[in-house]
């Protein structure tokens, strides 16, 4: 299992690891950053936020979270700024990762 999970590592073509196994498939850190930052528009705007707003709150620049948002952001997203992002809308950071079997499903046909 460590020399899978290695190999997986050492994969330079990084838009095709995959964070997650579901139903039976593999999810690529593309589908997952935007599944990410479409939660985080969700939760902005049902808040009433705009990103300048939200961006201050959480402490990172309006373009960053516009790339965070719209899932342009690559593999070196950290945990760090996904926690200040869930921090400036005021929820719990899992809400972010939290995914309802029905937007999983949707997974499958992004």
């Amino acid at each position: 299992m460590r020399d899978k999970a290695r190999k997986i590592h050492d994969n330079k073509d990084r838009k095709y690891l995959h964070v997650a196994y579901l139903a039976g498939k593999h999810i690529g850190w593309d589908i997952f950053f935007r599944k990410v930052g479409a939660k985080v528009i969700y939760f902005r705007t049902s808040k009433g936020l705009t990103q300048e707003q939200l961006a201050d709150q959480a402490h990172v620049s309006q373009a960053t979270l516009s790339r965070v948002e719209n899932g342009k952001y690559n593999a070196n997203l950290s945990l760090a700024l996904l926690i200040d992002i869930a921090d400036g809308l005021d929820i719990n950071p899992i809400y972010l990762f939290d995914f309802l079997p029905e937007e999983r499903g949707t997974w499958m046909e992004s």
